[in-house]
Order: structure tokens, then sequence, then C-alpha cells
């Protein structure tokens, strides 16, 4: 099925969540000009988080399923796989960015309090960040640089729980048990529970819920596809939904992530239905290198802060933006090339070693059998 192979329209969508990530953690720095920050601040780019949940909770939902299928017969095995393909494509790059970081806040201090920065190394690495900056960071005093790893940990939480609900559920019982997952996240969001942030999962569920009705929605997408209004679609539930994130966020948010469901929809037939095919394309490379832009790019908005103290005027401004975006982009391709890729092949060829070890395990003991 065609949105099971690679999507370009999805990997746009990708590249746009990550551009409003980077615009949202840039808000509050000297080198930008005011108007800027005061625009920033009005449409929230934290709503980039929610896009990408999203995409992450259809993604991972197929290939989980395409894992459980063609391993039916072994749930220890699909686990295995799943797991492996899933660790080494995010936490092990993480990890090693973490420690990187870590080590050069040691070194310099461009990169804030080194203890603290230790100590938030340690949330990030065992997959407890989400946590960390609850309790440490809106609570009390020891946040370090890693704040942005909370969405990569609730990630992770999220997708430990995923095989249960595909294995011990038919689609029926699933559909309702998220929906009323999402009943109560979403009435928590709305009167505004102070811990809600750590359960913020309801882009993923939904995503979740794409996935199992996809045949349905591709049809839906194709319709609405082909109406000369939808090209209005992405910037208006862009620009509004970020303006929504800004002012209204936990009374919102059942807006806010139906925004993300549209977006994504639009997305599935890969027809260019949402922007220009070339706009698409350009957009997909960004989305392809976005986690090793996310891994990035805090660390060196801090470093260019640091560099940048002291001075003024619109020369300094344009050296530094200059600056920060090549430097993004030079530690995003290596991430993606030398990291990223590798540590992603290996969990591959493990997966893919448990699969052979177990199909020569049934072969051998046919083998003593005969």
């Amino acid at each position: 099925m065609r949105v099971e192979r690679h999507n370009v329209d999805i990997d746009a969508l990708r590249g746009i969540a990550i551009i409003l990530v980077v615009s949202y953690h840039m808000a509050a720095v000297g080198y930008i000009p005011s108007v800027v920050s005061a625009m920033l601040a009005n449409f929230n780019g934290s709503f980039g988080v929610d896009l990408f949940f999203l995409v992450s909770g259809f993604l991972v939902s197929a290939s989980l399923m395409r894992i459980l299928e063609s391993n039916s017969g072994s749930f220890r095995k699909a686990i295995s796989i799943y797991f492996a393909r899933r660790w080494f494509r995010t936490i092990i790059p993480a990890a090693i960015w973490v420690v990187i970081w870590t080590v050069l806040s040691f070194l310099t201090d461009g990169f804030g309090e080194p203890v603290k920065n230790l100590n938030h190394a340690v949330a990030a690495v065992l997959q407890w960040a989400h946590l960390f900056l609850y309790f440490e960071c809106v609570k009390g005093n020891g946040c370090g640089l890693f704040g942005y790893y909370w969405s990569l940990s609730l990630e992770e939480w999220f997708y430990v729980v995923l095989p249960v609900l595909f294995l011990c559920l038919r689609m029926k019982a699933m559909l309702a048990v998220i929906a009323g997952l999402l009943l109560v996240l979403f009435a928590l969001a709305f009167v505004g529970w102070s811990m809600w942030g750590i359960l913020r999962i309801e882009p993923m569920l939904v995503g979740v819920v794409i996935y199992l009705t996809r045949t349905k929605l591709l049809v839906l997408a194709d319709r609405l596809g082909r109406r000369k209004w939808v090209r209005w679609v992405l910037p208006i539930l862009l620009l509004s939904s970020m303006y929504l994130t800004a002012h209204y966020f936990g009374k919102a948010y059942v807006a806010i992530v139906t925004s993300c469901a549209l977006l994504f929809v639009l997305s599935l037939p890969d027809k260019g239905y949402l922007m220009g095919r070339q706009t698409s394309i350009m957009l997909s490379v960004v989305g392809k290198v976005s986690f090793s832009i996310y891994l990035v790019h805090v660390p060196l908005i801090w470093l260019v802060s640091h560099l940048y103290e002291g001075y003024s005027g619109f020369g300094a401004m344009l050296l530094a933006n200059s600056f920060l975006f090549s430097i993004i982009a030079l530690a995003s391709f290596i991430s993606y090339r030398y990291l990223e890729l590798p540590s992603r092949k290996l969990g591959y060829r493990i997966g893919e070693y448990i699969e052979y070890r177990s199909v020569g395990v049934v072969l051998d003991e046919k083998q003593r059998l005969y």
C-alpha cells in the first residue's frame, strides 16, 4: 500500500515540524530582531512537537504491524525485532549526543552549568527526561541543557506500551480504548492539570487511529485534495495552531491536534495536495534529517547565545544567525550520515539476526526429528 512506502509529503511535514520547533527554541535569544521575537511569542512553534508526535504515531504503528504480521508465530521474536529497530534508530544517537554535549559543558561555559547538565543527561539517557522536565525545570531549579529531550523520552515510554495494544486488542476494541484515553487526556488539558504535559500523548494516539483507518482516510484525502481551496489549508492551520498554542494551549488542544491530523491525512496520498511538489521535495530533505536537527539545535543555540553576549546591531545579528544555521546544518548532516544512518542500519541487522536465528533454530529441530 502506498502509504507504507516512502512518502515525500510526510517527510515535508516533518521538515515543517522541525522548523517550527527550532523557531520556538530561538524565540527568546538576543540575536534575532525584536519584531521577530514578538511574532514568535504570538505564534508558538512548539506546535511542531505535536505534528512530530502524530507522524511518529502513524509510522511506528505501521512498522510494528509489519513486524507482527511477518513474525506472527513468535511474540518474543517480534517484540525483540521491534525494540532493536526502535532503540537503535533513536536512543543510541540521542545518548551519544548527550555525552558529547555534557563533556563539552565541562570544557567550556557555552553550554550552561556542567553539574546540572550531568544530572539532566542521566535523565535523558535513562528516558525519564519528561519527568525531570516537570520536577526539576518547571517545579525545581535543577534544569540543565536537555530540556528538549522530554519529547523523545515521552515517545519511548509510549512505544513500550504500544505493542500491548496491538497484541491484546482487536481493532474496534483498540479504537474504543484510544477514544477513551483521548477523552480523558483532552479533558485534563482543558482544565489545565499541571502534570498533563507528562502525558501529552494525544497526537501519538491519533496517529495510531489514522494508521488503523488509513484505507478510508486515503479515499477522503483524495476527494478533498482535488478541491481548489486545499492549498490554503496548510498556512491557515499552521498559523492558527501556532496562535492557539501561544495563547490557549490546553483549552484549544483538541483543535491543535485536529489540525495536525488534517494536515497528515492530506499528506497520505503523497500527491502534493498541501503544497507544490517542488516545495514538498525541498522540505522533505529537511524532514529526512529532522531527528538529527532535533538532537543538535538546542545546544548550538545556547553556544551562539553565549558567543553573542556583549554584541549588538544588525551586522552582529546577521553574523550570529548565519553562523548558527550553518553549524546546525553541518552538525545535522554529520549526525545523520555518520551516526543516525549507521545506528539505524545496525538496528535492522540485529532484527534480521534475531529473525534468521529463530528460523535456524526451527530448521535444526526439524532436522533432528527426521
